[in-house]
Parts: C-alpha cells; structure tokens; sequence
C-alpha cells in the first residue's frame, strides 16, 4: 500500500505542478487525473507529505506570488490570476494565512528587491 500510495502522490504532484496556476484546480479534478478516490488522495497526501494537495498548490501559488511582488512592479490585481488566486480576496487570506503578512505589507517590507529598487530610484 505503501508504494501506491508513493506512486498516487508522485502523480499528483506532478500534476498540481503543472496546473497549479489554473484557478478552477480542485481536489476532485485531481483525484479524476491521478485515478484515485478523494479520500485516498488526501489519505496518501497526509501520509507521504503530512498535509493536503490544497495546501501544497497554495503554498505553490503563495510562493510564486511572492516572486513576483518582490521582482515586479506589477500591480497585485494583475499578479493575483498569475498565481492561479480566483479573487483578491482569496489571494489575501492564502497569502496572510502562509506568510502571515498580506501581499502589499511582504511588498513593502526591507529585504523585497522592488523596495531596495524603489530606494535606489529615489537616492539618484
């Protein structure tokens, strides 16, 4: 059981992966592409990685908006569907919930490359 359940979680990673970005990515489409149950591709999730698929592709898309609220000037309405965040409130609370900041506090705090070149504009 336990190497199904290492093959299930492989396959779902992959997965999630590559369609984290996709707003509409739900546990069930993910079960239908693994070909497994619901309840065993949480079952095997929580085994092998002791969290659920959600939490990964959150963390995932939290990751990549910090990357990009860092690196880009881009406005955090236009970052919010790059991540695959169906709402800017959706977003927030991701966000908040993983860092515990909110987006636009981790744009502005010290050590976020967009500030240091913000600071270095304004000392020319």
């Amino acid at each position: 059981m336990r190497a199904h359940a290492g093959a299930t979680v492989a396959k779902a990673l992959a997965y999630i992966n590559e369609h984290a970005w996709d707003q509409d990515l739900g546990i069930p489409e993910i079960a239908v592409e693994v070909g497994v149950s619901k309840a065993t591709l949480f079952s095997a999730f929580r085994r092998e990685l002791s969290h659920t698929p959600r939490k990964y592709s959150t963390e995932l898309r939290v990751a990549k908006a910090k990357r990009l609220l860092g690196e880009t000037d881009e406005r955090i309405n236009r970052i919010r569907p790059r991540c695959g965040f169906a709402s800017d409130y959706q977003m927030y609370q991701a966000f908040k919930r993983v860092t515990g900041r909110s987006p636009g506090s981790f744009r502005k705090a010290p050590g976020s490359r967009r500030r240091r070149r913000r600071g270095t504009r304004n000392q020319e």
